[in-house]
């Protein structure tokens, strides 16, 4: 899968001083996972995150599936001057065409079959807060069409009424696994939408170019599963502990959280966790030696 990299560097970020701006303060416990790490993927990410608190543009997150682009989103919002307004998530993928637009705009009462009674949209309730729009490389034309004329007027009328709302103050993220870039060159994306949502471009690295963050995190969700399920903390035998960090874990972070509390709900008291007690896709794939 291919994807336009452009770093976000705190020194060369076209945005202006916002009132109320602060310096974000990073994390560093373990409370945050997925940001943990001391490999060159996530410390760059880390540069990438200040430097979208700090602005106030519009943010395109790119990632595999299960690499943590809504937590990103939700961590810029709270770094950010409207960490205490909303964060409002939509999947596009999940909305038919058909209600887009009510729900990303709201209907009045009467405006089509079952709509019984007045309903705010989306982006209403996301004013002067945070709309972020995920999986956004699966939406049709003609709803990208509808978001890029929102996002260039910043107004936005219900279905079924006459009346205009807005401007609006709102800070639009957006997320995908596809290359928008891609798209846009098969004709599958419109090319202003592109370039109005990719004012700041945030990659999140996959778990398996992390390093050796993967043995920081295999720790933390066993400790974390340990203590949800009220057991000792498992140990791991020296053959499951290599084939657990040789993985290339395809789901990414995800994948890794779900293993691991499966591996610790199903284990067996005074003994180690062995291969055999991995899932069948971990045993059929032939370890990697650690990066």
């Amino acid at each position: 899968m291919c994807f336009l990299y452009r770093r976000i560097a705190p020194s060369n970020v076209p945005t202006q001083q916002l009132s109320g701006a602060h310096t974000p303060a990073f994390p560093t416990d373990l409370s945050m996972p997925l940001l943990f790490g001391q490999s060159a993927p996530m410390q760059y990410l880390r540069d990438d995150l200040v430097a979208a608190g700090r602005s106030d543009a519009t943010v395109l997150i790119v990632g595999e599936s299960g690499a943590g682009k809504e937590f990103v989103a939700r961590h810029v919002h709270d770094m950010g001057r409207r960490r205490s307004e909303n964060f409002v998530r939509a999947d596009c993928s999940s909305i038919p065409d058909s209600l887009f637009e009510s729900e990303l705009f709201g209907h009045v009462r009467g405006s089509f079959p079952g709509a019984y009674r007045d309903k705010p949209g989306l982006a209403m309730a996301a004013n002067h807060g945070t709309l972020f729009l995920n999986r956004l490389g699966e939406m049709s034309f003609a709803t990208q069409t509808l978001l890029f004329d929102f996002l260039e007027s910043g107004t936005v009328r219900s279905v079924g009424s006459r009346q205009v709302d807005g401007p609006l103050d709102v800070r639009v993220m957006a997320a995908t696994t596809l290359s928008l870039y891609a798209l846009v060159e098969s004709g599958d994306f419109r090319e202003d939408l592109y370039y109005r949502l990719n004012v700041l471009q945030i990659v999140v690295p996959p778990l398996r170019e992390r390093g050796d963050d993967v043995v920081l995190l295999l720790r933390h969700y066993l400790a974390e599963s340990a203590r949800a399920y009220g057991v000792a903390e498992p140990r791991l035998s020296p053959a499951a502990y290599d084939m657990l960090v040789g993985y290339r874990w395809p789901g990414n972070v995800r994948e890794l959280k779900h293993v691991v509390e499966g591996m610790v709900a199903g284990h067996h008291a005074n003994r180690d966790i062995v291969p055999d007690d991995l899932p069948h896709e971990l045993l059929t794939v032939s370890p990697e030696a650690p990066q």
